[in-house]
Protein backbone atom coordinates (compact mmCIF):
# COMPACT_ATOMS: atom_id res chain seq x y z
CA UNK A 1 0.00 0.00 0.00
CA UNK A 2 2.67 2.45 0.18
CA UNK A 3 3.27 2.25 -3.52
CA UNK A 4 0.03 3.38 -3.85
CA UNK A 5 -0.99 7.27 -3.87
CA UNK A 6 -4.72 8.67 -3.82
CA UNK A 7 -5.12 12.29 -3.99
CA UNK A 8 -8.32 14.75 -3.04
CA UNK A 9 -9.85 13.42 -6.39
CA UNK A 10 -9.63 9.96 -5.74
CA UNK A 11 -6.80 9.75 -8.81
CA UNK A 12 -4.78 6.85 -8.02
CA UNK A 13 -1.17 6.66 -8.71
CA UNK A 14 1.46 3.70 -8.48
CA UNK A 15 4.79 4.27 -7.97
CA UNK A 16 7.92 2.05 -7.49
CA UNK A 17 8.08 -0.11 -10.58
CA UNK A 18 10.62 -2.66 -9.15
CA UNK A 19 9.10 -5.94 -9.76
CA UNK A 20 7.44 -5.34 -13.42
CA UNK A 21 8.22 -8.25 -16.13
CA UNK A 22 7.08 -9.73 -19.03
CA UNK A 23 3.43 -11.48 -17.79
CA UNK A 24 -0.14 -10.90 -18.26
CA UNK A 25 -1.48 -7.54 -18.41
CA UNK A 26 -4.00 -8.56 -15.87
CA UNK A 27 -1.62 -9.77 -13.10
CA UNK A 28 -1.08 -5.78 -12.30
CA UNK A 29 -4.50 -5.09 -11.58
CA UNK A 30 -4.73 -8.68 -9.76
CA UNK A 31 -1.43 -7.76 -7.53
CA UNK A 32 -2.89 -4.76 -6.45
CA UNK A 33 -6.32 -6.50 -5.62
CA UNK A 34 -4.15 -8.71 -3.50
CA UNK A 35 -2.42 -5.65 -1.43
CA UNK A 36 -5.64 -3.60 -1.13
CA UNK A 37 -8.15 -6.90 0.53
CA UNK A 38 -5.24 -7.99 3.01
CA UNK A 39 -3.98 -4.62 3.97
CA UNK A 40 -6.63 -2.19 4.00
CA UNK A 41 -8.66 -4.37 5.73
CA UNK A 42 -9.38 -4.96 9.42
CA UNK A 43 -8.07 -8.29 10.61
CA UNK A 44 -7.61 -8.78 14.35
CA UNK A 45 -8.74 -12.03 15.06
CA UNK A 46 -11.28 -15.09 15.02
CA UNK A 47 -14.31 -12.95 14.24
CA UNK A 48 -12.76 -11.07 11.69
CA UNK A 49 -11.34 -13.48 9.76
CA UNK A 50 -14.34 -15.54 9.37
CA UNK A 51 -15.90 -12.34 8.03
CA UNK A 52 -13.37 -11.61 5.66
CA UNK A 53 -13.41 -15.44 4.64
CA UNK A 54 -16.87 -15.10 3.88
CA UNK A 55 -15.82 -11.85 1.55
CA UNK A 56 -13.06 -13.56 -0.33
CA UNK A 57 -15.80 -16.38 -1.11
CA UNK A 58 -17.84 -14.06 -2.68
CA UNK A 59 -14.59 -12.13 -4.75
CA UNK A 60 -14.10 -15.77 -5.75
CA UNK A 61 -17.40 -16.30 -6.91
CA UNK A 62 -17.93 -14.39 -10.64
CA UNK A 63 -17.34 -16.91 -13.57
CA UNK A 64 -16.06 -14.27 -16.11
CA UNK A 65 -13.67 -11.32 -15.68
CA UNK A 66 -16.55 -8.78 -17.12
CA UNK A 67 -18.93 -9.96 -13.79
CA UNK A 68 -18.36 -8.50 -11.16
CA UNK A 69 -18.25 -9.85 -7.63
CA UNK A 70 -21.40 -9.35 -5.01
CA UNK A 71 -20.43 -7.97 -1.57
CA UNK A 72 -20.49 -10.07 0.90
CA UNK A 73 -19.73 -8.97 4.35
CA UNK A 74 -21.09 -9.02 7.93
CA UNK A 75 -18.08 -7.35 9.58
CA UNK A 76 -17.99 -3.87 11.13
CA UNK A 77 -14.88 -2.84 9.16
CA UNK A 78 -16.14 0.16 6.81
CA UNK A 79 -12.45 -0.39 5.07
CA UNK A 80 -14.10 -3.68 3.52
CA UNK A 81 -16.22 -1.83 1.58
CA UNK A 82 -13.70 0.58 0.17
CA UNK A 83 -12.07 -2.15 -0.66
CA UNK A 84 -14.44 -3.96 -2.47
CA UNK A 85 -14.83 -0.63 -4.33
CA UNK A 86 -11.37 -0.94 -5.03
CA UNK A 87 -11.26 -4.41 -6.20
CA UNK A 88 -14.51 -3.93 -8.47
CA UNK A 89 -12.61 -1.05 -10.11
CA UNK A 90 -9.50 -2.91 -10.65
CA UNK A 91 -11.13 -5.94 -11.91
CA UNK A 92 -13.16 -3.51 -14.61
CA UNK A 93 -9.97 -1.76 -15.77
CA UNK A 94 -8.28 -5.50 -16.43
CA UNK A 95 -11.09 -6.25 -18.27
CA UNK A 96 -11.09 -3.20 -20.40
CA UNK A 97 -7.03 -4.06 -21.20
CA UNK A 98 -8.13 -7.92 -22.27
CA UNK A 99 -10.72 -6.22 -25.01
CA UNK A 100 -12.98 -8.99 -25.44
CA UNK A 101 -11.45 -11.85 -23.22
CA UNK A 102 -13.87 -13.02 -20.89
CA UNK A 103 -11.56 -15.43 -19.04
CA UNK A 104 -11.05 -14.78 -15.44
CA UNK A 105 -8.48 -18.10 -14.88
CA UNK A 106 -5.32 -15.69 -16.00
CA UNK A 107 -6.90 -12.83 -13.73
CA UNK A 108 -7.10 -15.51 -10.53
CA UNK A 109 -3.94 -17.28 -11.59
CA UNK A 110 -2.56 -13.82 -11.00
CA UNK A 111 -4.02 -13.47 -8.13
CA UNK A 112 -2.82 -16.52 -6.36
CA UNK A 113 0.85 -15.75 -7.66
CA UNK A 114 0.69 -12.31 -5.48
CA UNK A 115 -1.73 -13.54 -2.47
CA UNK A 116 -0.39 -17.24 -1.50
CA UNK A 117 3.28 -16.06 -1.15
CA UNK A 118 1.82 -13.82 2.23
CA UNK A 119 1.38 -17.15 4.31
CA UNK A 120 5.16 -16.51 4.15
CA UNK A 121 6.13 -12.72 4.70
CA UNK A 122 7.75 -12.18 7.79
CA UNK A 123 5.57 -8.46 8.01
CA UNK A 124 2.44 -10.05 7.67
CA UNK A 125 0.96 -11.02 10.73
CA UNK A 126 -0.73 -14.66 11.64
CA UNK A 127 -4.36 -13.78 10.98
CA UNK A 128 -2.89 -12.13 7.61
CA UNK A 129 -1.47 -15.39 6.77
CA UNK A 130 -4.41 -17.57 7.24
CA UNK A 131 -6.29 -14.96 5.45
CA UNK A 132 -4.12 -15.68 2.43
CA UNK A 133 -4.23 -18.99 2.60
CA UNK A 134 -7.74 -19.21 2.73
CA UNK A 135 -7.87 -16.86 -0.09
CA UNK A 136 -5.63 -18.91 -2.15
CA UNK A 137 -7.36 -22.12 -1.54
CA UNK A 138 -10.84 -20.28 -2.64
CA UNK A 139 -9.02 -18.99 -6.02
CA UNK A 140 -7.61 -22.66 -6.64
CA UNK A 141 -11.23 -24.12 -5.79
CA UNK A 142 -12.61 -21.51 -8.77
CA UNK A 143 -9.64 -22.21 -10.86
CA UNK A 144 -10.39 -25.97 -10.58
CA UNK A 145 -14.34 -25.25 -11.21
CA UNK A 146 -14.08 -23.09 -13.72
CA UNK A 147 -11.84 -25.78 -15.88
CA UNK A 148 -14.29 -28.55 -15.47
CA UNK A 149 -11.86 -30.18 -12.86
CA UNK A 150 -13.09 -31.64 -9.95
CA UNK A 151 -11.11 -29.98 -6.75
CA UNK A 152 -9.29 -32.13 -4.33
Amino acid sequence: MQNILLDEAENIYVIDFSETGIRNAVSDFARLEAIVKIEMTRLEGEADLKDLVEFEAALASQPRLGDLPPFRYRGTDPMVEKAYKVICLLRELADRVTLFEKDIVPYHLALLQWTYPVVSYGSASPWQKRLAAFSAGLIVRKILELEGRSGP
